[in-house]
């Protein structure tokens, strides 16, 4: 797999792919998350075809502008748990009037965050 440039997580973009070692897509990056009150990554929220999951921040390997690669195997990425914590309600007034379209695992007005008491980065 060829290596691009590396990103902080905080240019990560929603709708991103995640990918396995072996490069297959597991999901899309739904969301990151970061420790309140420090500042530091704390890892993925993904959106894949079975749910969200969570992707803790030492399985990622590499953020780049064109996809996130991990560092789970294929049977490991199959086995993510779902989100645990404080659900989280956000509504995009974009999306409201009709400026963003939902992607996979993301409604149009409002989607349900599960954020294992941590907090979505947000430009």
């Amino acid at each position: 797999m060829e290596t691009e440039p590396a990103v902080s997580y905080h240019a990560a973009v929603p709708g991103t792919p995640v990918l396995t070692t072996t490069g297959n897509e597991i999901g899309t990056l739904e969301h990151v998350l970061e420790v309140p009150d420090g500042g530091l990554f704390d890892g993925l929220v993904i959106a894949t075809d079975w749910g969200l999951r969570f992707v803790q921040a030492d399985q990622v390997e590499l953020i780049t502008v064109r996809h996130v690669r991990s560092r789970l195997d294929d049977e490991q990425a199959a086995r993510l748990p779902p989100p645990r914590g404080t659900v989280v309600y956000r509504v995009s007034s974009m999306d409201e009037i009709g400026g963003l379209t939902a992607g996979p695992g993301r409604p149009a007005s409002a989607a349900r965050v599960a954020d294992r008491g941590r907090v979505p980065w947000a430009p």
